[in-house]
Parts: structure tokens; C-alpha cells; sequence
């Protein structure tokens, strides 16, 4: 890992400034950082449950697509769900991928694209052990239960590092912090005396007035900004989540008919509630009667992964409910300590903004 971090120390010193700002280099470190905590679950029952139909498939980001398509040639064999058989094949450019669903892609001072750190992401999590469990499949072996809980946690990780999923919670942070900015105050009145309160103990002035601020607070016409490194630290945390729901869903091989050939899924299982107070906020659920996953294990086979919500808990404290209240309560407590907490008013820097339009 030292040796990883010093690398990364020297991808950031060569990236392009005027590509890259200083906030988003930092993160990278501090995501490194949260990166070493990343642990195997353990003392995980599996369950077992009834087999469903295939819905829908996706894409993965390109580092794994690369790790796995035959001499990198990004072909990709679709399934028709009709027929149930492998039966389109699909020239896709690995790199337009690449750029399109990775999280840290760097532009040197050269020009030229930088892709260590999607890499050392994806080795790190085989060097866990996954591995061994992909060779397993390759030759049809018997999975003990480590490879199970290996396996989850590997598809959790994938599933979560994702740039989708990274956008969705960031849609997600800043469509409830603005919420919360609107509802804080119930009444003019009430943000009245909170604004001269502030005013007296912090010695701030604006020539825009109190009504005008508060109804462009209410107004909502201004943008939320979400915390980058609370939003990866989310993703990384949500991964030991999502462990027990792969570890309890339902696995079934899919062989391709050509040696790269293959689907897979990146889809969040997040949205947001259209309205809410405070209480009521963060992430609203999809909660089909289903859920299917597809994601590659070597070059000729792929792995049909079915959830079942209603059907998860094998002994396992965890479901899309009890994950969706996790991350409200983790949503709503970061907008209240760092947006909210911290400033008695809320509205200085939206004021400043107001009186400069």
C-alpha cells in the first residue's frame, strides 16, 4: 500500500491543474485512505432462493471489461431475452468506456490519459481472494462458504464504486440538503430572529434584506454543493452494506459462446422522494418484487444475480429497507453537522450570493 500511495502522490503532482482541481486531488488520497479499510465480511449465512427470469443488463466500468474481453478487443455478446441465448455480438471501444464509467481518470500535462488509479482499484480487490473464487467457476468447482462471502463482497465493491452510483448519491446529498435549506425555517418570523441573532454575534452585513433572503431561500433558485469525499466514503461504507443482500441472493452460471462475450450491471438501487421534511429525507427506495444483476466472472461465463427484497433476510440483519434508512439517517446527520450545525443562520453565503445577482 506504501508503495501505492507514493504513486499516487506522483499521478498527482503530474495531473493537469486546469483539469483537475485541488479538492478533487485531495479526495483521491483520502479515498486511498478509506480504500485500506475495505475487508472481507465474515460469519455470513448464505441463503438460498427460488430462481427468477433475467430483466434487464447493463454495463460495468471499462478497467473490469478490460480485465476480462479477449485481448482487449471490447466485444461484447448481448443476451436476448426471448430467445434466452447469447445472440448479438457488439464492437464497443474500451477506452470510450473508460472515460464514459470511471471514477478517477487523469489528464497529465502531456495531454496524455492516465488510468492508474481505476487499475490498482480493480487489482487491489482481487488480491482479496477473488481470485481463486473466479477459477472456481472456470472449472466447476465446488464454492465453500469464504468463497460465497468473497464473491459478495467483490460484486458489492463493483457495484458501488461505480461513476453512476457516485452521481446518484451526490443527486441524492444535494436534492436533501436543499430540502432542508427550504424547510429549516417554518416562518418568516422565525428566520427573522435567527438572521438579526447572527448578525449581532457574527457582525455580518448585507444591503439585501431580510425578506429578500429568505424568500430566495425558499424560493430554492441556487444549488446545493455535496461534500466529494463524503460522497466516496459513502460508497466505500455502502459496499459492507450491500455484502449480506449478494451474499442471500440467488446465483446462476451463464455460459458465453466465445471467449469474451459478456453482460453485466452498474445500476443504483437509489432515488429521490420528490418531497420531504427533514425527517423524511435522503433516499426513497426502488423496491421491485426482484431485482437482477449480470456481471462477468472470467472470459466465458457470466454470473445471473437475483435479489429478492422481501426475501432477504436468511439470518442476516439487512434489506433495501433497512440500507435505505442507513443512508438516510447518514444523509440528514452530514447536512445537519456540517451545513447546518455549524451556522447558526444557514444563509449567509446564500445571501452574499443573492446580493451579487
Amino acid at each position: 500500500m506504501e508503495k501505492i500511495k507514493e504513486k499516487l502522490r506522483e499521478l498527482i503532482n503530474s495531473a493537469d491543474e486546469s483539469k483537475h482541481s485541488k479538492e478533487e486531488l485531495d479526495n483521491l488520497s483520502k479515498f486511498v485512505e478509506n480504500l485500506e479499510k475495505f475487508t472481507y465480511p465474515t460469519n455470513i449465512k448464505k441463503g438460498v432462493i427460488k430462481n427468477l427470469e433475467l430483466e434487464r443488463q447493463h454495463t460495468i466500468p471499462g478497467v473490469f471489461l478490460n480485465g476480462f474481453t479477449e485481448n482487449n478487443d471490447g466485444m461484447i455478446y448481448l443476451y436476448d431475452l426471448s430467445k434466452k441465448d447469447f445472440v448479438n455480438e457488439s464492437k464497443v471501444s474500451t477506452n470510450s468506456i473508460l472515460k464514459e464509467e470511471d471514477i478517477y481518470v487523469f489528464t497529465d500535462k502531456s495531454g496524455k490519459k492516465n488510468y492508474f488509479f481505476e487499475k490498482f482499484t480493480f487489482s487491489f480487490i482481487l488480491e482479496g481472494g477473488i481470485k481463486n473464487v473466479l477459477g472456481k467457476f472456470l472449472t466447476h468447482e465446488k464454492l465453500i462458504e469464504r468463497d460465497w462471502q468473497i464473491l459478495s463482497g467483490f460484486i458489492a465493491f463493483q457495484f458501488t464504486r461505480t461513476k453512476r452510483f457516485l452521481e446518484t448519491l451526490k443527486y441524492n446529498y444535494q436534492k436533501s440538503m436543499k430540502i432542508m435549506f427550504q424547510n429549516r425555517y417554518k416562518t418568516f418570523e422565525h428566520f427573522e430572529e435567527r438572521f438579526k441573532k447572527m448578525q449581532k454575534e457574527t457582525g455580518y452585513k448585507t444591503n439585501v434584506t431580510i425578506r429578500e433572503t429568505y424568500d430566495y431561500i425558499k424560493a430554492g433558485n441556487y444549488d446545493a454543493v455535496a461534500n466529494k469525499d463524503y460522497i466516496l466514503t459513502t460508497a466505500m461504507s455502502l459496499a459492507n452494506d450491500f455484502w449480506p443482500l449478494f451474499l442471500n441472493a440467488h446465483y446462476e452460471i451463464l455460459e458465453t459462446r466465445k471467449l469474451g462475450f459478456f453482460m453485466c450491471s452498474d445500476v443504483p438501487f437509489f432515488i429521490i422522494p420528490p418531497v420531504g421534511w427533514p425527517k423524511n429525507m435522503g433516499l426513497g427506495l426502488m423496491y421491485p418484487p426482484k431485482a437482477e444483476r449480470i456481471m462477468p466472472l472470467n472470459k466465458t461465463q457470466c454470473v445471473k444475480i437475483t435479489l429478492f427484497p422481501k426475501e432477504i433476510n436468511h439470518g442476516v440483519s439487512c434489506s433495501y429497507k433497512t440500507i435505505n434508512e442507513k443512508m438516510t439517517n447518514r444523509i440528514n446527520t452530514e447536512i445537519s453537522l456540517k451545513c447546518v450545525g455549524t451556522n447558526p443562520l444557514l444563509s449567509a453565503t446564500v445571501s452574499d450570493r443573492l446580493g451579487n445577482t
